[in-house]
């Protein structure tokens, strides 16, 4: 089948023909940005997917400093969900607004505290690294670079 220099509309629909590919959250993660289509096997681009060995990863993804700021918001909208729901269960009212706020607030201090910590541990990166080794390993398919580079990305020529 002809490839096709298509990307994946925001709604989530195959550009070939219209196919629902699913749940589409906007996101951003390393692999293979080229999809195929399970119903008619036509290939696009899917812009959710970065080619980590060509486009590097962000200047944040190891940023200790980052996690602290998302832990900080974290705990304000901890203290402020906590206080509004002490207020409201003092004034008689009773709502599970606040509370699921609170919880919602305390996973997000988690997460960021959990990434912290595998950065500082080094976990992060060797998973980022792992990640790159693959993406060297997919470029080395003359083929595939080639697709990735008629999709418009900047291929190194020791690749084509």
């Amino acid at each position: 089948m002809e490839t096709k220099v298509l990307e994946m509309q925001c709604k989530g629909k195959c550009p070939h023909c219209g196919t629902n590919l699913g749940e589409y959250i906007e996101s951003s993660d390393y692999g293979s940005p080229v999809r195929t289509c399970r119903k008619c096997g036509g290939q696009y681009l899917d812009r959710r997917y970065h080619e980590i060995e060509i486009e590097g990863y962000g200047a944040n993804a190891l940023s200790v400093k980052r996690d602290g700021k998302i832990m900080l918001l974290g705990l304000a909208f901890f203290a402020a969900a906590f206080l509004l729901n002490l207020w409201t269960t003092k004034s008689g009212y009773y709502s599970l607004r606040g509370r699921f706020i609170i919880l919602i607030a305390g996973l997000i201090i988690l997460f960021a505290l959990a990434d912290a910590i595998m950065i500082k541990t080094g976990i992060k990166e060797k998973r980022l690294e792992k990640k790159r080794l693959e993406s060297a390993a997919r470029l080395q398919n003359p083929e595939y670079a080639k697709t990735l580079a008629e999709f418009g990305y900047q291929v190194p020529d020791k690749y084509l």
